[in-house]
């Protein structure tokens, strides 16, 4: 594993292991089939947790990143449901620590 710019997101297939946001090289699933793979390998692969974790942060506080390759717009969908959720879990602990 070399050098990672964990500001660039490339869903173009081929870069896994290293780049947990790439489809196997001969991958030819849709958005769809996209998304449940990411699901998948966020269960399994604490550097898609982390780095997308990042993301999600960055995104909030209004800070530049980029997404590249065919699965970009499914990319941004799956960082706003991070998002989603990590404001759920916020408002959940401000109503429990009161």
């Amino acid at each position: 594993m070399g050098i990672i710019d964990i500001l660039t997101v490339d869903t173009t297939p081929g870069g896994y292991p290293d780049n947990p946001f790439s489809p196997p090289a001969s991958w030819d699933g849709d958005g769809e089939a996209f998304v449940q793979l990411l699901r998948e390998r966020f269960q399994r692969d604490p550097w898609l947790r982390q780095w997308l974790g990042i993301l999600a942060f960055r995104k909030r506080r209004g800070d530049s990143y980029t997404i590249i390759g065919p699965w970009k717009q499914d990319m941004e969908a799956i960082i706003a449901s991070v998002i989603s959720r990590l404001t759920v879990l916020e408002a959940m602990e401000e109503d429990t620590n009161g």
